[in-house]
């Protein structure tokens, strides 16, 4: 691959990446790690108990990603989708400089491939860090293993100090050197040893791991439940009835048809671990796809190696110059349409809450904006410590427009202040309460995607 060719498929994936970014938006999850953040800062100490939703409230809590969080409270909103797009393009300039090793055109198609696929997956979260965390773990026990060099697996064993202050994801370190340990090269196991045991010492300190982190673990087996898999699409198996969900699935059956054969006439044992466990982890949850993906790419880069690069005619050129242009253009027609890294909510919404003096006990469709603002709703993305709650079902049925949002809070919060919900909901008729709930408010918010959903805000009447 030519460096212009090198640095214009860079350039489309970088564009890919931060567009991505932008239509993600400055909501969800994010703007928790904020409301964690700053109270960390404010009280020189993490929190132990939960001061943000009011199902939750006082209950058990153990931040394992408290790095992250005060990493986004000291840049705020703007700063951390630069220091995420950079993380992005990091990520990029080291994958297509990989992919340089693939005959063209197939680098192409595959980098642009992925970038496209990760477009859903990249949000300014820790786990798009982890992402470059855990390409740098398969890049050092790649270098180990072609010239013995110890260097990258001491550097990624170093980084796992710091990674799993930052998301639990950096147990992948330990799991990937004990692999090698257990079914790779006897020869190679010696310079293994001293950067495994660092990183599962490093995945133990404190704050984040040791009892921390067994608490994150007692939360894990809440991710399997039916409460969490109803609302979380992310842990959810990829969905072929959307188009990333059959492109994802056809990606698997390829890379199976190219790959298991093969590996296992090499005997790689290691290889076809990684095939299998890959694949069970990116069909049982959708949020795990990028790491599998990742590894696909090294895994299929010693076969890519002997096929033979496509003898093209001059203008296609031509036409794979125009359809980057299109692929790194398209994505940024939709941000401008959507606005680069918004908000949610717009301000006259929370305005509207801050003046009728609903600032807790509210009960939204999605609460994370809210505790990034500093206001309580009755819950929010952590849903893993609430959803043996017995007022769960109920949530659910609400939340999937089987039952009223008013009846709810009668029967389950009586003193809520507010209630904020989409309407109308999709498939569903117009959302009406009755008295005492007023309207205060109706316009759009970004809920879910990218397109806003009419929403109103109510509140109890004064008097009642």
């Amino acid at each position: 691959m030519g460096n212009a060719r090198r640095w214009a498929l860079t350039l489309v994936v970088v564009s890919i990446g931060w567009a991505a970014l932008a239509l993600h938006g400055w909501r969800g999850d994010v703007r928790m790690d904020q409301a964690i953040g700053l109270w960390t800062l404010h009280h020189g100490r993490l929190p132990s108990r939960n001061h943000w939703t009011v199902a939750a409230l006082n209950h058990s809590f153990s931040d394992t990603e408290w790095l992250y969080a005060v990493m986004v409270a000291l840049v705020g909103r703007w700063g951390i989708y630069i220091l995420s797009g950079l993380v992005w393009t990091a990520l990029t300039i080291w994958v297509v400089q990989w992919l340089e090793r693939w005959p063209w055109p197939w680098s192409g198609l595959a980098a642009v491939g992925w970038a496209l696929l990760m477009v859903p997956l990249i949000p300014p979260r820790p786990e798009l860090w982890s992402y470059l965390g855990w390409w740098g773990t398969l890049m050092s026990l790649v270098a180990y293993r072609a010239h013995r060099r110890t260097s990258g697996l001491w550097m990624m064993a170093g980084m796992t100090l710091v990674w799993a202050q930052m998301h639990r994801s950096a147990w992948l370190v330990v799991a990937v050197f004990t692999w090698e340990l257990l079914l790779g090269d006897p020869t190679r196991r010696k310079g293994l040893w001293g950067p495994a045991l660092l990183s599962l010492v490093a995945l133990m300190l404190p704050p984040a791991g040791g009892l921390s982190g067994l608490t994150f673990l007692a939360h894990v087996g809440h991710f399997g439940s039916d409460g969490v898999l109803n609302t979380v699409a992310e842990w959810l198996p990829p969905n072929v009835r959307t188009a990333w969900g059959l492109t994802f699935l056809g990606i698997v059956c390829g890379i199976w048809g190219s790959l298991a054969g093969w590996l296992w006439h090499r005997q790689d044992r290691v290889g076809l671990g990684w095939l299998v466990l890959g694949t069970m982890a990116a069909m049982e949850a959708t949020r795990l796809a990028p790491y599998a993906l990742l590894g696909w790419i090294v895994l299929a880069t010693p076969r890519m190696q002997v096929v033979r690069a496509a003898r093209l005619p001059h203008w296609w050129t031509g036409v794979a110059v125009g359809a980057g242009l299109w692929i790194a253009t398209a994505p940024w027609l939709m941000v401008m349409k959507a606005g680069i890294f918004q908000p949610s909510w717009p301000p006259a919404a929370l305005m509207a809450l801050r003046r009728a003096g609903a600032t807790t006990n509210i009960l939204a469709y999605q609460g994370d904006t809210l505790v990034g603002t500093g206001m309580r709703p009755w819950v929010d993305g952590q849903v893993q410590m609430v959803d043996t709650a017995p007022w769960w079902p109920a949530w659910i049925d609400t939340e999937q427009g089987r039952w009223s949002p008013a009846a709810f809070v009668a029967r389950w919060d009586p003193s809520a202040q507010a209630i904020v919900w989409p309407t109308p909901r999709p498939g569903l008729p117009a959302l009406t309460l009755p008295k005492p709930w007023r309207p205060i408010w109706h316009g759009p918010i970004r809920w879910v995607g990218t397109q806003p959903t009419l929403t109103t805000i109510w509140v109890r009447s004064q008097g009642r």
